[in-house]
């Protein structure tokens, strides 16, 4: 079971990754200034330094989790939309991979083209085909 404080924690992360200010910031690849970029996101909200810590602890693991989900939908969204995707975490840091896909088909800012391919891959082809049938005529074509 978690404890409350590894829940906030989660939830403070996922805020960060979810931020389309720091989307860009918060890369794998760029440890040194996502830790900065973190601690000064952190100290102006006078969130204690051991949490702080604990915070950017946690960033790693859950990076991994959204760049595991862009990995396995690798070429159903362009780069575009991947910088602007949000996604749903589970308390335990990982993504909520079936809430994540369900904000995604019902998100008007994607295409309808890709939010039927997630639909075809989460959703019981009864959803999916009520959904198909809700489409305006011209985007069935």
């Amino acid at each position: 079971m978690l404890t409350l404080k590894e829940i906030i924690l989660v939830k403070l992360v996922a805020g960060y990754i979810n931020d389309s200010d720091s989307g860009e910031i918060i890369n794998p690849t760029k440890d040194e200034i996502c830790e900065k970029f973190i601690r000064k996101r952190t100290s102006s909200l006078d969130i204690p330094l051991t949490l702080q810590e604990d915070i950017v602890v946690l960033i790693k693991p859950i990076q991994s989790e959204v760049f595991n989900f862009m990995r396995d939908h690798d070429e159903i969204f362009t780069e575009e939309q991947e910088c602007s995707l949000k996604f749903c975490f589970n308390a335990d840091g990982t993504v909520d991979r079936v809430k994540t896909a369900d904000l995604l088909i019902h998100s008007e800012w994607l295409d309808v083209q890709t939010r039927f391919v997630l639909a075809c891959q989460y959703w019981c082809c009864w959803d999916v085909l009520a959904f198909f049938k809700k489409l305006h005529e011209s985007a069935r074509e």
